[in-house]
C-alpha cells in the first residue's frame, strides 16, 4: 500500500511538472520576434550597419541614409536614439556597426567599458538604446527586432529591420523645423507627440547593410 502511494505521488509530481512546463514553452514562442513576417528571417546576426530608404520620396542611392546612434532631446548619458549620421552632433556613441541577437539589437562599441543595447519601442516613440558606462552592468536589449530578407512577402533589394513584427511603420522625423534638427526614426509617427514635428516625417524602411 505504501509502494502504491509512493508511485501515486510520482505520478502527480510529473504530470503537474510538465503541465507547467507547456504553457512556459508556448509563451516563448509567441514572443519570435519573427513571427507573422513569413519566411527568410531570422534573429541573430552580425556585422552591419542600418540605412533609412525613403518609400515616397528619391532616395540618393539603393542603401539609403546612414543611421546612427543620436542624442536624446534632455542630452542624456544613459541613453540614445536612432538617428540620421548627417543630423547627429558629434558621434560619440556605439556603433554604426550593429549585432543581433536573439531579436535584442546592440550596436558594436570600440570602448569595451561602455556599451549600449536596444530598448522597447511603442507607437509613437523613437528607436531608444539605452547606455551603459564603466561600472555599470550591460543590459539586455529588448528582443524584438528581426530582419526580413530577400523574398515574399518582402520583395526589397535589401534585408529590412522589422520591429514587433513590422516593417513598414518608421518614419524620419526632425526634433524641430529647423537646419539644426537632429533627424531620428520613429516608429508609427503620431501627430501629438512633442519629441518631433510630425509634418517632417516622411516613411522609410530601415534596410540593413552588411
Amino acid at each position: 500500500m505504501l509502494m502504491f502511494s509512493a508511485k501515486f505521488t510520482v505520478v502527480v509530481a510529473f504530470l503537474a511538472a510538465t503541465s507547467f512546463a507547456a504553457p512556459a514553452l508556448q509563451g516563448r514562442h509567441s514572443m519570435d520576434p519573427c513571427a507573422g513576417l513569413g519566411n527568410y528571417t531570422y534573429s541573430t546576426a552580425s556585422g552591419f550597419s542600418l540605412a533609412a530608404l525613403y518609400t515616397d520620396a528619391t532616395n540618393a542611392n539603393r542603401t539609403g541614409v546612414p543611421l546612427v546612434l543620436g542624442d536624446t532631446a534632455d542630452s542624456s548619458t544613459s541613453n540614445a536614439i536612432l538617428a540620421t549620421l548627417a543630423s547627429a552632433p558629434a558621434y560619440t556613441w556605439p556603433g554604426p556597426e550593429m549585432s543581433l541577437v536573439d531579436g535584442a539589437l546592440y550596436p558594436v562599441s570600440s570602448d569595451p567599458d561602455v556599451s549600449a543595447s536596444g530598448s522597447a519601442v511603442t507607437a509613437g516613440g523613437e528607436l531608444r538604446f539605452t547606455i551603459t558606462q564603466p561600472l555599470s552592468d550591460p543590459i539586455d536589449g529588448a528582443e524584438i527586432y528581426c530582419v526580413q530578407s530577400f523574398g515574399s512577402p518582402a520583395g526589397f533589394q535589401l534585408p529590412v529591420l522589422a520591429v514587433n513584427g513590422d516593417t513598414g511603420s518608421f518614419s524620419l522625423c526632425a526634433t524641430n523645423e529647423d537646419d539644426t534638427s537632429q533627424v531620428n526614426v520613429v516608429y508609427q509617427a503620431a501627430p501629438r507627440d512633442s519629441n518631433y514635428k510630425y509634418d517632417t516625417c516622411l516613411p522609410v524602411r530601415l534596410q540593413v547593410v552588411y
